[in-house]
Formats: structure tokens, C-alpha cells, sequence
């Protein structure tokens, strides 16, 4: 079926923001457990079903092994890059403690806790740079395109902005921030996610060990994306050649 990518992109993003408001008031009303964020999936299903409705006949399982096999040896700039989480996250932290001496009392987290990201981070990395990203940059260059998969991403998660518009506002500089991060990584690994989905992971995991209930803190949300606002200009500047590039890849 012929679709251009941009009507690809809008259905997608209407099937995934819909399934997802849908999916998180059903885990509401059942009271599912709220450790496990299965709204985070929808992104990877929607791609994989577009892949299978629009694509030709066969390509699903090329397309599908070229985002998680990689197929280049990563560099050390990549490597570092892709751990830089491990820099920023506690850095974040002990900032925020020493700056705003915060008066917040946190419960022990639920080891379970831990186990979703690993499955939640990677459905989103299929879906939104997997596909969204993917597809955008056939039609525009890479900088719009990591712009586009930015704000959809941060407007498909509406806890994060529907409640506090300033908690929002800097919650999508930071979206925009980890979009250009991760589309460094998703484009110089040859359209593989196993990098973002390495970066997102250690970000998410860090955050639930270390940061806790901190992240809902507007001072802690505007300490983490601050340096995270810096590696991502940093990158952009040394590579704002590749951002200017149309990526005319269809798989």
C-alpha cells in the first residue's frame, strides 16, 4: 500500500497517543499495577502493525533486524555517549541535594520497579525512533526530524505536562534534548536503537534507584535537564552537518 511518510507519521501518532490514554485508564480503573507502565509498549506495537499494513510483502523482518542487530561496531564517542547517564543522573542528584536541601521523604522502592524499563524503554525505541524518527528523516532533514519526534513524543506523555505547565515546559527541553542525543546514536549506528535503547535504559533505571520521587521535584527536573540540555547542544554543534542530511532510507 503507497502511503507518503508524512500520513504514516500522523497515524501513527494518533493510533499511539489514543491506544495509550486508552490503555493508561484501563490500568486506572483495574487498578493495575502502576509499577508497570504498559502504555510504554504501545509505540513498538503501532510500528510494528504499520510496518506490517503499509510495507511491502517481506519487509517486516528486514526491518525489524536492521533496528535491533547492529550492524557497525560502535565507537568509543558512541559508547561514551551512550553511558553518559551514568555521568549525568548522580551528578543531577548531589547537585540537587546541595542546592535545594530538599525536604522530601522517599519510600524504599519495589525491586519490580526495576524490571518494567526493560521492557517499556525498548518498545518505545522501536517505535519512536525506530519509526517515527525513521520516517520523518525520509521526507526532511535529520534536524526537523528529531524536532518532530520530539514534540510527539513529549505531547504522547500528558502526565508529564496536563498537570503543571511550568513542570512541562522544561520537561519538553529535555524530551528535545534526549531526541537529538538519541538521534545521534539511532543515525551513526546505521539506523540501529540498541545504543538509544541502552542510553534511555541506564537514564530510566538510574532514576528509579537513585532519584526516586525526586523527578516529580521541578528543581531536581531543572537540574537533570540542564545537563542534559549541554551534551545534546554539544553534539548537535560538532555534528550539525549530519542534522542538515534527508535520510532517504526506506528501510
Amino acid at each position: 500500500m503507497t502511503t507518503s511518510n508524512s500520513n504514516k507519521i500522523l497515524v501513527f501518532f494518533v493510533m499511539t497517543f489514543l491506544l495509550s490514554l486508552m490503555t493508561n485508564e484501563i490500568q486506572q480503573f483495574y487498578k493495575l499495577a502502576q509499577k508497570f507502565h504498559f502504555a510504554q509498549i504501545i509505540p513498538g506495537l503501532v510500528a510494528v502493525l504499520l510496518i506490517l499494513y503499509y510495507e511491502l510483502p517481506g519487509t517486516f523482518s528486514g526491518y525489524f533486524k536492521r533496528r535491533i542487530i547492529p550492524s557497525v561496531k560502535p565507537t568509543q564517542l558512541q559508547i561514551l555517549i551512550t553511558l553518559f547517564p551514568l555521568i549525568i543522573v548522580p551528578i543531577s542528584y548531589f547537585l540537587y541535594k546541595l542546592i535545594y536541601n530538599p525536604d522530601i521523604q522517599i519510600t524504599e522502592i519495589d525491586i519490580s520497579y526495576l524490571i518494567w524499563p526493560f521492557i517499556g524503554v525498548f518498545f518505545e525505541e522501536l517505535g519512536w525512533r525506530g519509526y517515527l524518527q525513521h520516517k520523518a528523516g525520509g521526507f526532511i532533514h535529520m534536524f526537523l526530524a528529531t524536532l518532530l519526534t520530539g514534540f510527539m513524543w513529549f505531547f504522547w506523555q500528558t502526565n508529564a505536562y496536563m498537570s503543571d505547565i511550568f513542570y512541562g515546559v522544561i520537561f519538553l527541553v529535555l524530551i528535545l534534548s534526549f531526541s537529538f542525543i538519541l538521534a545521534y546514536l539511532y543515525y551513526t549506528s546505521n539506523h540501529n536503537i540498541i545504543l538509544c535503547y541502552i542510553f534511555h535504559l541506564t537514564n530510566n533505571v538510574l532514576l528509579a534507584i537513585l532519584v526516586k520521587g525526586y523527578f516529580a521535584d521541578l528543581s531536581f527536573l531543572f537540574t537533570i535537564t540542564i545537563l542534559y540540555l549541554v551534551l545534546a547542544l554539544v553534539i548537535l554543534w560538532v555534528n550539525r552537518k549530519l542534522f542538515q542530511l534527508n535520510i532517504n532510507d526506506q528501510l
